[in-house]
């Protein structure tokens, strides 16, 4: 098969001939990580949306690969600003340099300002940062939106079991908490409080326990069997990008009870695939006593968290994606 990158020795194009794709570098920061979850997510529907897509990663000795696709490329999306702050290669490529943001706190910082203002364009991952970019003096932005999703094939409820002859009997309200355990944001010293504020009817599963120095990177078959074991996914960071594991949760069935930070105010419908509260103690004990005691209003979150989930399924990201690329390429 030939090399589509090689443009040597090529004949002119017939009149009829469909325009050859957009060759899209999708450069993310650590495999497996958050970024690469995204870019593998959404690189093959982009591939059917007339992009051809590859993936880097800016670490280590996968550097070289990256600077290689990002010089080969027609537009390089880079998903983190920290990435184009750390390896100034990209800037290089500002005349087709997209820059995810995922935080309103760059744009807060003059010099941060500058060099997203130098890129081809700034992409806006939620609508908070696209106003506070505009506030900024930015005329590059781009929204984003949904700018994460879920493959709701693997990630799904458990199938159906046949109705049991008696009832089960109860158990106790089951919480759970995925994330980066080295990240102060992340807020497991809440979560560890919570555990011990929380009558005996309440049940902490943690994918990672408190303390642990190393940080496991978990396979998605082993997510969604975690997700399925629990009633409510708890995510209560100061500050966030995305984050993914409430929507894998939601498409698990499973609501979220989380702070309103990053894309989880348009998420999350309050009461209904979820609850959004402060993150303080006081307010997530309170919302624990509504999920234990008051009637109906987990099965109803339950029930609600799927079908919400699938609107932010991969193939509706990619489209997203697909639009803000072209917008800022044609400009």
């Amino acid at each position: 098969m030939p090399d589509p990158s090689d443009r040597s020795d090529r004949p002119a194009r017939a009149q009829n001939e469909l325009p050859a794709p957009l060759r899209l570098a999708l450069i993310a920061d650590q495999p497996n990580w958050a970024y690469a979850r995204i870019a593998r997510g959404i690189a093959p529907w982009l591939d059917r949306a007339g992009f051809s897509c590859s993936i880097g990663y800016a670490c280590g000795p996968l550097l070289e690969q990256a600077r290689a696709l990002a010089r080969e490329s027609d537009a390089v999306l880079s998903f983190g600003f920290p990435i184009f702050t750390k390896h100034g290669v990209f800037r290089e490529q500002a005349d087709r340099l997209l820059l995810g943001l995922w935080d309103s706190a760059y744009v807060e910082d003059r010099a941060t300002c500058e060099g997203l203002a130098r890129a081809r364009a700034t992409l806006c991952f939620n609508r908070a940062i696209h106003a506070a970019a505009l506030a900024a003096g930015l005329t590059n932005t781009v929204l984003v939106s949904p700018p994460v999703g879920v493959d709701p094939d693997l990630f799904a409820p458990a199938p159906a079991m046949e109705p049991a002859s008696a009832p089960p009997p109860p158990r106790a309200l089951r919480l759970g908490f995925v994330g980066n355990l080295n990240r102060a944001n992340k807020r497991l010293d809440l979560v560890v409080a919570l555990m011990k504020a929380v009558p005996p009817a309440v049940e902490f599963l943690l994918i990672d326990p408190p303390g642990r120095k190393n940080q496991r990177v978990v396979a998605d078959p082993d997510l969604v069997r975690y997700y399925r074991s629990l009633d409510v996914l708890l995510s209560v960071s100061d500050y966030e990008g995305g984050p993914l594991p409430p929507i894998e949760a939601a498409a698990c069935g499973v609501p979220c009870l989380c702070t309103p930070v990053g894309i989880l105010p348009e998420f999350v419908r309050h009461e209904g695939n979820g609850l959004l509260v402060n993150g303080n103690l006081h307010e997530l004990r309170s919302a624990v006593a509504r999920l234990l005691h008051e009637q109906g209003l987990l099965a109803r979150m339950k029930s609600a968290a799927r079908p919400r989930a699938l609107e932010w399924r991969w193939e509706e990201v990619a489209q997203a994606y697909a639009a803000a690329i072209r917008a800022a390429t044609s400009a």
